[in-house]
Formats: C-alpha cells, structure tokens, sequence
C-alpha cells in the first residue's frame, strides 16, 4: 500500500514528454504490481495577491467566442492558463496534459514553435 501524503526528499529526473513542463499536477507511481496516482495540491496562499504586468486571461469553453467569453486578470510568472494558439482565424490548444496550466512565457514559446511547426 502507498501512503496518502508523500513528502518527497530530492527532485525526481523528468522522462520524456513530462521534461517538456513547467509543473506537474499528478504523478502515477507504480511498484511491483501495485499502481497509485498522486495529486500535487498547490499550498494555498503562497502567490502575491497584486503582481506585475498581469494579462488578460479567458474563462471559457472551446465552444465560446472570446467576444462572449469572460476574462480575468492573471500572473504572468505562474502557471495560470492553458496554452491555445491563435492565428486570427482558428486556435488551437497546445497542452501537454489535460487541464495543464501554464506561465505565461511557456505559453508564447508553444506558439512560436507551433507556427514554426516545430509541434
């Protein structure tokens, strides 16, 4: 049996497409013939409520508009919105995992990799 809470001693080496991001949210750990996933839950309160140069993020479905749809502020420098690359006529998601979320940097270099067609 695993244990429920982990409290890892080192950083664990990345393998392959997980060494392309920023956070991981679950880790699937297997011994023998047992098999786990693990949550990592983010502690609440560490982030600054004000920060610099805050973007403009959409709260919303593929099948919305942006016209329609509704957008906050959010931190550039945490991972607080999914990659979707636009080319002014149709946009295309570029995650690495379902609901991953991502910094803002990550973000344009997904894109400008993607246009270049390095995705």
């Amino acid at each position: 049996r695993f244990s429920s809470n982990v409290m890892l001693d080192a950083d664990l080496p990345c393998s392959g497409r997980e060494c392309a991001v920023d956070d991981v949210r679950y880790v699937n750990v297997e011994s023998g013939r047992s098999a786990a996933i693990f949550e990592f839950v983010r502690p609440p309160c560490v982030s600054l409520t004000f920060y610099n140069d805050a973007k403009q993020v959409y709260l919303a479905s593929a099948h919305v508009s942006p016209a329609s749809a509704t957008t906050v502020c959010a931190d550039p420098a945490t991972a607080s919105a999914a990659v979707n690359c636009c080319d002014g006529e149709t946009s295309t998601e570029q995650c690495e995992y379902l609901a991953e979320m991502v910094p803002f940097a990550t973000a344009v270099k997904r894109c400008a990799d993607y246009s270049l067609g390095g995705l």
